[in-house]
């Protein structure tokens, strides 16, 4: 089947694990929940007052959070359509998202460098980090997701600790806004990849560089660790 939504371009789109529901956020703030089988449309809200760039679907509690770029971050409900909770604490559009696979944190990034985690089960801030300068452009989780990793366009890549509620680590050494970050599978490595050609390869145990890569001519895109960590792609 073709499903017209009627809304602007879609941004996000997630299917439940059931594979019952498809979830939809789109460039002018809408939020559509479709019948996976035959595509009939469940909930249509009105979510935000402009676009959703970040969008997640809560398998155990049947919700749905949506970031929008107004700064709110809202919980919705998928049987009602109804609001369950609206955050308000972002101080500038959000740019980089990262929810646990428990569902119960959410971290957010910001365009002028905040990173604030909340708790999606007591529906409250846990806490705010700024030490960042600049845009966060990407995050991951580290340490069985005690801990995360963010990059910046302040050209730092920083290690911060959700129970210690601080910084850990400022990796230095880009010349350029930090675009991408990837980590190694026993989480020792961290590559990040820069606006200009450079690509670090970080040993996280001894918080120091290991290697300096360049060959890119337009920046370093997506990164990935192969073959055993042994090949940085």
């Amino acid at each position: 089947y073709e499903a017209d939504l009627k809304t602007g371009p879609l941004l996000c789109l997630e299917i439940d694990e059931e594979e019952s529901v498809i979830c939809a956020s789109s460039e002018d703030g809408r939020i559509v929940i479709l019948d996976l089988a035959t595509g009939e449309v469940l909930q249509q809200i009105d979510a935000h007052k402009i676009a959703i760039r970040h969008f997640y679907h809560l398998s155990e509690s049947g919700q749905v959070v949506s970031i929008g770029d107004d700064r709110h971050v809202k919980v919705w409900s998928i049987e009602s359509g109804k609001l369950v909770y609206d955050w308000t604490g972002l101080e500038e559009r959000p740019t980089a998202v990262l929810i646990s696979a428990e569902e119960d944190t959410l971290v957010v990034g910001d365009l002028v460098g905040t990173l604030i985690a909340w708790d999606l089960t007591a529906y409250e801030e846990k806490i705010k980090f700024t030490g960042h300068g600049s845009k966060i452009n990407q995050l991951l989780w580290l340490d069985g997701q005690k801990q995360f990793v963010s990059a910046s366009a302040d050209k730092l890549v920083n290690v911060w600790d959700l129970e210690e509620k601080k910084a850990l680590q400022s990796l230095a050494g880009h010349s350029a806004e930090v675009w991408r970050i990837t980590l190694s599978s026993d989480e020792k490595l961290l590559a990040s990849g820069a606006k200009e050609d450079q690509v670090i390869v970080w040993d996280l145990d001894q918080d120091e560089t290991v290697y300096e890569l360049a060959g890119h001519h337009r920046g370093a895109g997506p990164l990935r660790f192969i073959k055993d960590d042994e090949v940085l792609l």
